[in-house]
């Protein structure tokens, strides 16, 4: 009798059969060797969705589990209960930003906790840092083929693998999911319309980017009071964004370039940015003065609070703080089992604590400590509705890191380009 199905998480698998780790790493996914990959992302992905991922014969595959599994003696005398070994648990995962995977964390496992002595039910989570590289689940999402690939409840910052135009046709516009987040949202988020009017995706929070000003590198530059402002020749070779310094680069700023100034724009934004830097390098840059000739930065109002050096000012720019989304997917299919962990989620507690750490939450009940008048800058669903936002990035970003090649910077050249003729 068959025991592993294609829906059947690889940390289920492993952790059920341990010995078919070799056939795992047979086929070069050794990265489950590593037990903080198999306990974490591993309880999350699904056989079909890595075997998919890399073009590996899903049948063949499982065929010489199933051959592993025959050849051990430890499973001859099990129960021959197919449930035993197929059920999977309800499960949550949380792509966070670094300042939030620990206080949030702390507040879950507690929740948790008491959710399971309440409910008698298990749950699967696990709160990531987004910036953890060793295995990054987007590179996942484009080979969802069901329902069932995907966690409960997932949470994740930006205009990510959810947003685009493979996972909206298969899942978002099929009604897969339902918007938790049902209350008004306070006055100054009700005015960009940030939550979903087709309510699938649940808006919980967002991280806002701000421009951090080295009044003593500008060279008699003014301060930049707008964003349009950084495509100024005065300001070449002066700015910083988050990226990798290669050819990744800060979605949410050339996205909100784009939609404004179109591609000229990004070619112009090329020529001002000379650096693309994690925001703890900016904040390192910052309160060194070293002399880096980095006069402004593109930076989470986050890191903003860590500067320390009377020569920086904090520019909220007059046409508003970029916004990133956090949003949170919530499986339809699931919400009754899930209802009271993905109100907590919503709810005005976890709120809270994204609030405290500079993470405006949507939930009315928070107090998100903005300066008075702050104003924000959101693309808007109509332009993330109208748009394959995927592509579109790929493409932006492509197009900026060209430009910087060409304007003589460092990097690789992104690889859109072999297939599109550039």
């Amino acid at each position: 009798m068959a025991i592993i199905n294609k829906y059947m998480s690889v940390y289920n698998i492993i952790n059920i059969f341990p010995e078919t780790l070799d056939v795992f790493v047979s086929h070069g996914l050794n990265m489950f060797e590593d037990e903080n990959i198999l306990n974490d992302v591993g309880k999350f992905i699904k056989l079909n969705t890595i075997l998919n991922q890399r073009k590996i014969n899903i049948d063949l595959f499982v065929n010489q589990l199933e051959e592993k599994i025959s050849q051990s003696k430890k499973h001859q005398n099990q129960n021959n209960d197919e449930n035993i070994y197929t059920k999977e648990k309800l499960n949550v995962l949380g792509l966070l930003p670094c300042p939030l995977k620990m206080p949030l964390e702390n507040a879950f496992e507690q929740f948790i906790e008491d959710y399971k002595n309440k409910t008698n039910t298990d749950i699967n989570y696990c709160l990531a840092s987004n910036s953890n590289n060793q295995l990054n689940y987007y590179d996942y999402v484009d080979e969802f083929q069901n329902i069932e690939e995907i966690p409960d409840i997932i949470i994740s910052p930006g205009i990510n693998g959810f947003f685009r135009k493979n996972f909206v046709d298969k899942f978002i516009n099929k009604g897969y999911f339902v918007d938790v987040s049902n209350y008004e949202p306070n006055e100054t988020l009700k005015k960009i319309g940030y939550q979903d009017p087709k309510h699938n995706y649940s808006m919980i929070s967002m991280n806002i980017l701000v421009m951090a000003v080295n009044t003593k590198k500008l060279d008699n530059a003014p301060i930049p009071k707008t964003w349009v402002d950084l495509l100024n020749p005065v300001y070449e070779k002066k700015v910083a964004i988050r990226g990798n310094n290669k050819n990744s680069f800060c979605e949410t700023v050339l996205s909100a370039f784009y939609k404004e100034s179109g591609m000229e724009g990004i070619k112009q934004l090329s020529k001002s940015v000379k650096e693309g830097w994690h925001p703890s390098q900016m904040v390192k840059s910052l309160n060194s003065n070293k002399s880096d000739n980095i006069a402004i930065c593109v930076l989470p109002y986050f890191y903003s609070k860590m500067i320390n050096n009377e020569d920086v000012t904090i520019v909220w720019p007059e046409d508003g703080a970029l916004v990133n989304p956090i949003s949170m997917l919530v499986k339809k299919s699931k919400f009754d089992e899930l209802k009271d962990i993905a109100h907590y989620l919503a709810g005005d507690k976890i709120g809270q604590i994204f609030a405290d750490a500079f993470y405006p939450s949507v939930n009315p009940q928070v107090n998100n400590r903005l300066p008075k008048d702050a104003s924000l800058k959101w693309l808007g669903w109509d332009y993330i509705n109208s748009n394959n936002m995927g592509d579109l990035v790929k493409k932006i970003n492509a197009s900026f890191a060209l430009s910087q090649c060409r304007n003589g910077r460092n990097g690789t050249v992104n690889n859109y380009f072999v297939g599109h003729g550039y």
